[in-house]
């Protein structure tokens, strides 16, 4: 709970513990929203001795929210409103008529960069730190008739502007799970994780997992080495099944190309030398003590082997459809 004063003894507490941050719009334009629960405590007019002193109530209105990353300002929003129970019903209003409870939401433009920019903060779990920036209206009665509220502030000559501003912080921690799944809803992951075909062949599902575990160690920002290495145990997984159909998806990548032999390798010859380079970059995470993987080091691996593997996945799903094809055909001659 962070809470802080108001004039006239009043407090205005926000359940931090309680924030509810949900993507609403994905990439490119990028839309998130914040909730806050906000409780507002009466304050009192009149002196220590008067017997019966007036309550106070306030209106809130929130000017500006902001989203703070390792102590920079980086996202702004002044879209803030408050829902209130009416009754069966619920009200939208930009300023917080008096209630005890309060339902506080913030939308938020997002785009690619900005997300970019936290994940290069981010090591594991995530800070968020949003500042609220309003103003603070005391109330000394009121009268709600449908829209009409009629305001008296007790103190208007007296009080200061000062005293009607506020800001403060509120920090909430999401862990890395809630993070990644917060970055999926929004479309990011999409940017730049490649998906790949998945042949129904036997022991296949081996090579997915591999890639699945280098996927969840680059979002979790584990140790790069863990990412080369998850992608190293694909590349020995999917290896079989590449010797087993490497001459076929040479034969099948060079349909429709003469090439310009002997002068240059053909384009099937081309790809399989990337697929050799892309391999051996995977074999520096045994050498611990040679290389040091970086963050940087691991993304672009995974982002080549996962290009490279999706490409040869699709030429055997090609070729196993063509194989399937020509049984159809010698099993039933006369079929079309």
């Amino acid at each position: 709970m962070v809470s802080i004063s108001l004039p006239y003894s009043g407090k205005m507490s926000i359940e931090k513990d309680n924030i509810m941050i949900k993507a609403t719009n994905k990439l490119p334009l990028g839309l998130f929203s914040l909730e806050l629960g906000v409780t507002i405590e009466p304050g009192r007019y009149g002196s220590s001795n008067q017997p019966n002193p007036e309550q106070i109530y306030y209106l809130i209105k929130p000017d500006l929210f902001s989203l703070i990353i390792d102590d920079k300002e980086i996202l702004y929003s002044n879209n803030a409103y408050f829902i209130i129970p009416l009754g069966n019903i619920k009200k939208i209003m930009k300023w917080a008529i008096p209630a005890n409870y309060l339902s506080l939401h913030v939308d938020f433009k997002i785009d690619a960069d900005t997300l970019n920019y936290i994940e290069s903060k981010r090591s594991d779990d995530i800070n968020l730190t949003f500042r609220f920036y309003g103003e603070i209206f005391p109330i000394l009665n009121y009268l709600s008739n449908s829209d009409i509220i009629k305001i008296r502030d007790p103190d208007t000559i007296k009080r200061d502007l000062s005293d009607r501003i506020f800001m403060v912080d509120i920090t909430h921690k999401l862990s890395a799970k809630e993070w990644i799944k917060f970055l999926e809803d929004l479309g990011h992951s999409e940017k730049w994780i490649i998906e790949f075909d998945r042949p129904k062949l036997e022991n296949f599902h081996e090579v997915i997992d591999h890639i699945e575990k280098a996927k969840d160690a680059l979002y979790n920002k584990s140790d790069p080495e863990d990412v080369i290495r998850d992608l190293r145990a694909a590349r020995d997984s999917f290896k079989p099944f590449y010797d087993a159909y490497k001459n076929k998806i040479m034969e099948l990548i060079d349909r429709g190309s003469i090439g310009q032999k002997p002068e240059h390798k053909n384009k099937s010859e081309r790809i399989d030398d990337i697929y050799g380079k892309i391999s051996y970059l995977l074999d520096i995470g045994p050498h611990s003590d040679k290389y040091k993987v970086t963050y940087q080091d691991a993304l672009l691996a995974y982002r080549e082997f996962v290009s490279i593997l999706s490409y040869f996945s699709e030429m055997i799903e090609i070729l196993r459809k063509e194989e399937l094809e020509k049984i159809v055909k010698n099993e039933h001659p006369g079929h079309p």
